[in-house]
């Protein structure tokens, strides 16, 4: 829960505080002096996160669900987060050291507990595309390989314990593993993960997205590239 009164209304609330600032948006932020809700716990494969939509420099209640977040990971021994997508808004980043790789992900999840050590693995938004998609595939060289997207689209094994698949052709090269996490996953079984880039798919995107591609030495285009 972003906040711990999760309504509709307080959601449109925070969203319209980001535009207002800093000021307006705490108002609307809750103390966090534990968990907002009892987080069952079971035995599984492979426990993680999921989030979306979410890089908004620290604004929109970000840090709230950061703190949620970390809560959650501590109670269900997470081992990984799995970011679906528009990862800065509005327009993505222009290069991997970009201030808001800071303001809307380093200086807001990685300063709360469990989620400090978490390897992140990310995938592209259509916000993403109108920046530059190339320097977030960059982002693991400059994270000490915790923001872990190798590619545009790839695939993973969690946990790591044998080389992860490669990627498709043209979907870039990398190494989508990480060392085994001390979780409470099943020995013995693991969860094959596929992350794959829909914006390619989508015909109204596909324009704009030749542009980009374009403009980042890609032939062909989204048709190309997604066939």
């Amino acid at each position: 829960a972003a906040v711990k009164d999760a309504s509709h209304i307080v959601y449109e609330e925070c969203d319209a505080a980001l535009a207002q600032g800093p000021a307006e948006h705490a108002a609307l932020c809750a103390d966090h002096p534990g968990p907002s809700a009892a987080i069952p716990v079971r035995p599984a494969v492979a426990s993680f996160l999921v989030v979306g939509d979410w890089g908004r420099d620290g604004l929109c209640c970000q840090q709230d669900v950061a703190s949620e977040m970390a809560l959650a990971a501590s109670a269900t021994n997470a081992s990984f987060v799995l970011s679906t997508g528009d990862n800065f808004y509005e327009t993505g980043i222009s290069r991997a050291d970009a201030p808001n790789v800071g303001t809307s992900w380093g200086r807001v999840y990685n300063q709360h507990g469990a989620l400090r050590s978490l390897p992140w693995f990310s995938s592209l938004g259509n916000h993403d595309y109108a920046g530059n998609v190339t320097a977030q595939v960059a982002l693991g060289e400059r994270t000490g390989a915790q923001w872990r997207q190798p590619a545009r689209y790839y695939a993973f094994t969690w946990p790591p314990t044998a080389p992860p698949p490669s990627s498709p052709a043209g979907g870039g090269a990398g190494d989508a593993g990480g060392p085994a996490a001390d979780s409470a996953e099943a020995p013995g079984a693991a969860v094959d993960v596929i992350v794959l880039d829909t914006c390619a798919f989508v015909p109204k995107y596909r324009p704009w997205i030749d542009e980009r591609l374009a403009l980042e030495g890609v032939e062909g285009g989204a048709e190309a590239y997604a066939a």
